[in-house]
Formats: structure tokens, C-alpha cells, sequence
């Protein structure tokens, strides 16, 4: 093919302004009567499950999680820092799950810093495990925010010895 022939197209295709207007066409069509016929079929035949299946029995109480103090808030506050993105890109199931994981993660470190058994190595572990449930992000970019939530984590938990020991009022 030479510059500026024109191609020739497929028979079996049909012209792109061709399908444009059978888009439109599609759109503007009226549903035929044997799509409601069978919608008003699906709609009857699931109000007959409905009212078929047995009355729901209500879940048990989940357990009271422990109440969350000034420290735990401000430890989910350290942990969320810079993940806004990250989470609201996240699919629904994944959300839970990193969730989930994030409280179960400060609920840790909140049980560390009340022991006074703070060491930076194991706020780390336990941040990177919970950031590595965020599925395909670069593993840097983990590394380098487990190092920044860890260094202000270990911040917190010297003031909070000074608090006890009563050198801060």
C-alpha cells in the first residue's frame, strides 16, 4: 500500500458512521414486550423466594472491642498518614481486610507501648505486615513508610514513658 491510498475495508464490517447510528438506534428502541414479560417473571419469581425463605435469625453480638484511648487514636492517626489514596483505590473486599489488619496492627503497638517494650524492630515487622495487604505497590514505597510511621511510633511511645515516670505533667 502506497502513501494516501485508501484501504479497502472488510465487507463483513460495517463503516464506523454505520455503527454510531445502530448504537443510537439501539438506544432509542422501546423495550420489546418479551423483555417485560420476563422482567415481570424474574420480579414474580423472586418475591416468591422472599417470601419462601425461612425469617433471617439475627447474628450474634460481635465481642466489644476494647475502647480506644488518646494513644490508640493517635497511633491509627500515624498508621493512616499518606494511605488515603492508597485505600480509597483499594476493591471493597480488599478494604475490609486492610482495615481490619490496621486495627489489629495498632491494637499491637498500643499493647507494646503499655508494656514499655518498645523496639523499633518490632513496629517495623508489624507495619510492614500490614502494608504488604495492599496488593501491586511498590515494595520501596513500603519500606520507606513502615520507616516513617515506625521513627514517629517510637517518638510517642518515649513520651508516654516520660509521662508514667512523671517527668511531664
Amino acid at each position: 500500500m502506497k502513501f494516501g491510498e485508501k484501504r479497502e475495508t472488510s465487507s463483513l464490517l460495517p463503516a464506523p458512521d454505520q455503527l454510531v447510528e445502530q448504537v443510537e438506534l439501539g438506544r432509542e428502541k422501546e423495550p420489546t414486550r418479551e423483555r417485560a414479560e420476563a422482567s415481570q417473571t424474574h420480579d414474580a419469581a423472586a418475591a416468591r423466594q422472599a417470601e419462601a425463605a425461612p425469617a433471617a435469625v439475627p447474628a450474634p453480638a460481635a465481642p466489644a472491642a476494647p475502647a480506644k484511648d488518646q494513644y490508640h487514636l493517635r497511633i491509627e492517626r500515624v498508621l493512616e498518614e499518606n494511605l488515603v489514596d492508597v485505600y480509597l483505590s483499594l476493591p471493597p473486599a480488599a478494604r475490609a481486610k486492610f482495615k481490619a489488619e490496621g486495627e489489629a496492627a495498632a491494637f499491637n503497638i498500643r499493647a507494646m507501648i503499655e508494656r514499655a517494650k518498645v523496639r523499633a524492630k518490632d513496629v517495623l515487622k508489624i507495619i510492614l505486615a500490614w502494608l504488604r495487604t495492599i496488593p501491586s505497590v511498590n515494595h520501596y514505597f513500603l519500606q520507606q513508610e513502615a520507616k516513617i510511621k515506625t521513627d514517629k511510633i517510637i517518638l510517642m511511645a518515649q513520651e508516654r514513658q516520660k509521662e508514667k515516670e512523671g517527668q511531664i505533667s
